[in-house]
């Protein structure tokens, strides 16, 4: 099971919706295989942790840039709402 719906634009973009209900058992460490540019698009009580390095919150209307093979997660905080990214591969 994800913890995301997405719909592929094409080969470099992506939208990915999280809800605000989602288990957070299911936002794991993981790496990617290419780079990527993620663009808050909504939401809000949500942040990004990359390896070695503390959560930053995320904000709308904010781009974060996460390099290819970086271990990195999701954290939902208690008073979230549903949080829509667009994910940009380069």
């Amino acid at each position: 099971m994800k913890a995301y719906v997405s719909a592929v634009i094409n080969e470099n973009l992506e939208v990915r919706g999280f809800s605000k209900k989602v288990n957070k058992m299911l936002l794991e460490w993981h790496r990617d295989a290419e780079n990527r540019s993620i663009f808050v698009e909504s939401g809000a009580g949500w942040m990004l942790q990359l390896d070695n390095q503390l959560p930053v919150t995320l904000q709308k209307g904010k781009s974060y840039r996460i390099e290819r093979g970086v271990y990195h997660r999701l954290i939902k905080e208690n008073t979230c709402s549903d949080l829509l990214l667009v994910i940009k591969k380069s």
